[in-house]
């Protein structure tokens, strides 16, 4: 507001500013006869009525004087954020997860939307012209269940609201296929730790958390008296049984075993009676 009189700013006096009927502030002008008030962020959006009275100034004659107008506020625009996230997918391939940031008067590009996986701040990602951001999970991501989360803070000078949305993302675990040859059950296989028995054709399942490099081994089984086992080798190639193991899909790999047996020997005639081995010859 500018207070003058006869084409003259009135410095240093003082205007009276209500809004909505209550008495907000008194502003002193400055040198050009101006005030100014700044509305607060806070106020609800909506018209609102603005008053400016002066008291006058008898000593020099200035009469009072008043000036009233409307200033409206616009409700923030609405937005929201579509998130799309990818069907449960086995660890080390390839996922991308896609933030559609949304409003009433269409897609918002260029906007800043943050990813947050269980709860951890990730990634600050920016829309395309579609309005679309992309975050490609890192396929060493172990298996498990992940809440995702996308934010956007809004734009105060624009009038554009925040929003966000949540949503659940599955990555499962490869499998570890063992095969004994021969077949062999109750042998025990260990992935990083975890033990697994093959049954009676002599398979074992593993699961395995994450695409990458591993540790794998198997033990000798004990076949009892009589035999005498060991581990030979595997269908890749590999000695010895306990190796690495590198995993970026589901694998099987085969182990083979040699054994000797004892063997009893009877020497015995064409009637089936015993023989005297002292008597016999090479």
């Amino acid at each position: 507001a500018i207070l003058t009189a006869g084409g003259v700013p009135l410095a240093g006096d003082t205007l009276n500013l209500s809004i909505d009927g209550v008495h907000k502030l008194d502003l002193i002008a400055d040198p050009n006869g101006a005030v100014a008030y700044k509305i607060s962020r806070g106020t609800p959006p909506g018209a609102h009525a603005i008053d400016f009275s002066y008291h006058g100034n008898a000593a020099i004659g200035v009469a009072p004087a008043s000036a009233s107008g409307t200033i409206t506020i616009l409700p923030p625009i609405k937005t929201w954020i579509n998130l799309s996230l990818p069907q449960p997918t086995k660890a080390g391939q390839k996922m991308t997860l896609t933030a559609g940031l949304q409003s009433d008067n269409g897609p918002l590009q260029r906007h800043a939307v943050h990813i947050s996986i269980d709860g951890k701040p990730k990634l600050e990602l920016i829309t395309d012209d579609s309005g679309k951001a992309h975050l490609d999970i890192s396929r060493s991501t172990p298996a498990g269940t992940y809440t995702i989360a996308a934010e956007y803070h809004g734009d105060r000078p624009v009038g554009l609201a925040p929003s966000a949305s949540t949503g659940t993302m599955t990555i499962l675990p490869l499998s570890f296929y063992l095969q004994t040859d021969p077949a062999l059950a109750g042998v025990p296989v260990h992935v990083d730790g975890v033990t697994a028995l093959t049954n009676p054709d002599g398979v074992a399942t593993l699961p395995v958390a994450s695409a990458g490099d591993h540790s794998l081994s198997i033990d000798t089984p004990d076949l009892g008296p009589g035999a005498r086992i060991q581990f030979a080798r595997w269908s890749d190639g590999a000695p010895k049984s306990s190796r690495p193991l590198r995993m970026l899909a589901d694998a099987r790999l085969y182990a083979s075993f040699s054994a000797d047996y004892l063997t009893r020997l009877r020497f015995i005639d064409g009637n089936g009676a015993a023989v005297d081995a002292t008597k016999l010859t090479e």
